[in-house]
This record gives structure tokens, sequence and C-alpha cells, in this order.
């Protein structure tokens, strides 16, 4: 399934895959790695689960954004991972061009604000 979502986010030459992790644990590693914008974060990874290393992604690199992905619906108001710190959640197959506009806008919002924050340390 990863091999899928990198394909279709590099048909988008707005957006770059900086890596990917098998695990939730692997993740955490990843994003202290690699300091990534956004994780698309499978609520059911291996080992650790992706509701916890959300929980802990978001307790150490609060600038990382985190969209959830399930292969099952949500039944509930918020799923347990965004009650973690995804800020969106995604089911997989059926909400992939909802989940590709989400990434788009958040990179016109970061592109958008980099030259303002190249203003200020100017200042």
């Amino acid at each position: 399934m990863r091999k899928v979502f990198r394909s279709l986010l590099e048909e988008r030459q707005e957006l770059r895959v900086v890596g990917d992790a098998s695990d939730g644990l692997e993740a955490i590693a990843q994003a202290h790695a690699l300091y990534p914008d956004a994780i698309l974060m499978d609520v059911s990874t291996p080992g650790m689960g992706g509701v916890e290393a959300t929980r802990r992604i978001r307790l150490e690199l609060p600038f990382v954004e985190i969209l959830a992905l399930s292969m099952q619906p949500r039944t509930e108001d918020a799923h347990p991972i965004e009650l973690a710190g995804a800020a969106g959640f995604f089911t997989k197959g059926l909400e992939t061009q909802p989940l590709i506009e989400r990434l788009l806008a958040m990179h016109r919002r970061i592109a958008a604000e980099a030259p303002l924050e190249r203003e200020s340390n100017r200042a």
C-alpha cells in the first residue's frame, strides 16, 4: 500500500515523498530524521500502532501534520487517531482525492508562508 501511495503522490510535482516506514517505531524514527511537513499514518501499523505513534510524534514534533489512513471508514465522530493528534482521517481507496487535495492545500500554505519567514529573518 505504501508503494501505491508513494506512486500517487509522486505524480504531483508539488509534492515530494521523503521517506516511508513499515511500523510505528520506524515512523517515529523517520519523523525525527527527516522533519517532514506531513506524515500519512496508517491506523493499523504493525508493532506500535498508528494511534500511539501519532501521539508520540505530535508530542515530540508538534509542527508535523499527521493525516491518518485506514481501510475501515470512520464509525465515530472522532477516531482515536484524531484524538491522538492526527489532523485528518481518510479511508484508503475511497478518499484518495480528498487526501491529495489536503496535501496540495498544505503545500500552498507552506509555500505562501516561506517568503514571509525569509523576510522576518532578514530583520
